[in-house]
């Protein structure tokens, strides 16, 4: 349980914060607040927040700030090349790297376009009641004889 001390602050085990930051309120739920004041509850018990480390290109491109492409840009070849998006990371407007994860977002909201496009798309039933329908209808014979 958490103490309330001098100054408003609340004291709470780093166990309880686990608990609270991982499965609250149900299971595979992340509270990334508590996450994150427990992470920074980790770093002061072991004295490491001032600790360097070294990231490595891939890791690295996780972490870079999201920056928007222009649909023209995306059209002009920035797309899929069969590159590694680590060895070759797509600039944005301002030149800097867009992250593999908004790299992620763009195709996935580019595939839910084509998907709401495809969906307007009469279904396999309604063509074929189309079609029928079509048969129906009688075709006038023309003649060659006057």
């Amino acid at each position: 349980g958490g103490q309330v001390g001098s100054g408003q602050k609340v004291s709470k085990g780093l166990g309880g914060s686990s608990s609270l930051a991982i499965g609250t309120p149900e299971v595979g739920v992340c509270n990334f607040n508590a996450l994150h004041a427990l992470l920074h509850g980790i770093l002061e018990q072991l004295h490491i927040g001032e600790a360097q480390k070294t990231v490595g290109e891939v890791e690295n491109e996780f972490i870079k700030p999201q920056t928007p492409t222009s649909p023209v840009q995306e059209e002009e070849g920035g797309g899929s090349t069969g590159r590694s998006p680590s060895r070759s990371p797509r600039t944005g407007e301002n030149g800097r790297a867009v992250s593999l994860f908004h790299q992620l977002e763009e195709k996935v909201a580019r595939l839910q376009t084509a998907m709401e496009s495809l969906s307007q798309l009469p279904s396999a039933p309604e063509l074929l009641a189309r079609s029928q329908a079509a048969d129906q209808v009688p075709l006038r014979r023309f003649s060659t004889s006057s």
